[in-house]
């Protein structure tokens, strides 16, 4: 029982899968009047979001199941024949789970979005990879940031803009990464990524580039408070050296590593901004 709680913990990316939760509650908080959203209703907004999240996680893994033989063989799901039944029926708990919540969520037209979404998020392991693995990229990038929808649909922000845009850059920045790491497992499901069309060292310059605008954003809209205002410029700053960096030799560093880097520069970023708006 043990060993199946950790395998689905890491098939649905419980810790992104939560974090795209609070993103949706960041999105609803910074856009909404005051006391407009109460804490049940945040509640089962974060619940029916993390749940959505996870399941196409997981879905994702099940499809790309044949380039993940060669990337990532330790995992479980590339050490089994066929995908076992539970792990069939977690994830349709998780569905029925982001649905039946998110009926509650005092939002109109809400499940039409998650399902949009949803489509999105799922499908781009459905052939786009195949056809450009670019788009895939960026359709990837845009459903994370496509997570601050419940926000977006009720008002605008111009933080909450800011922030999204930086986030989106980083994204797109870690999925190209992401491609040149996988680029052997890539290669044998035929799949048309940067890195297998033009070379690895083409991909990660261009990797760098998305990565240094996303932290010149960062720098002309920064949260607000003046200590928080310093942490943004740190980060920007250590950001822009170390593109410029891997820009000059992309393998100074192995691809997960800055995989890593940048996710952790995208949460530290998204921390900023939650402290800057909710807070302050």
């Amino acid at each position: 029982m043990i060993e199946r709680a950790g395998i689905l913990a890491s098939l649905f990316r419980v810790g992104n899968s939560a974090l795209l939760g609070v993103l949706a509650v960041f999105s609803v908080k910074a856009t909404a009047s005051s006391g407009s959203w109460s804490l049940l209703h945040l509640s089962l907004l974060f619940t029916s979001w993390t749940a959505l999240a996870a399941t196409a996680y997981a879905i994702n893994d099940v499809v790309d199941r044949v380039n993940d033989r060669v990337n990532r063989p330790a995992r479980y799901l590339q050490r089994v024949d066929r995908t076992p039944r539970w792990i069939v029926a977690s994830i349709c708990i998780a569905g029925l789970a982001a649905v039946s919540t998110g009926v509650f969520v005092p939002m109109k037209r809400f499940l039409i979005l998650e399902i949009a979404w949803s489509c999105c998020a799922i499908g781009y392991s459905f052939g786009l990879k195949r056809r450009s693995g670019l788009m895939a990229n960026i359709l990837s990038a845009l459903c994370v940031t496509g997570s601050a929808a419940p926000g977006l649909f009720q008002g605008y922000s111009p933080r909450l803009m800011a922030f999204l845009l930086v986030l989106f850059l980083l994204m797109l920045a870690r999925e190209i990464w992401k491609d040149i790491e996988d680029e052997a497992g890539d290669s044998v499901a035929g799949l048309r990524t940067l890195p297998i069309l033009r070379g690895r060292t083409f991909a990660g310059r261009c990797a760098c580039i998305v990565s240094a605008a996303a932290f010149l954003v960062l720098i002309l809209d920064r949260p607000l408070g003046a200590s928080l205002e310093i942490i943004a410029i740190c980060v920007s700053g250590t950001g822009l050296i170390a593109s410029g960096l891997l820009f000059a030799d992309p393998s100074i560093i192995p691809a997960r590593g800055i995989q890593r880097m940048l996710r952790h520069m995208a949460i530290l970023v998204f921390a900023l901004f939650l402290v800057g708006t909710v807070f302050i």
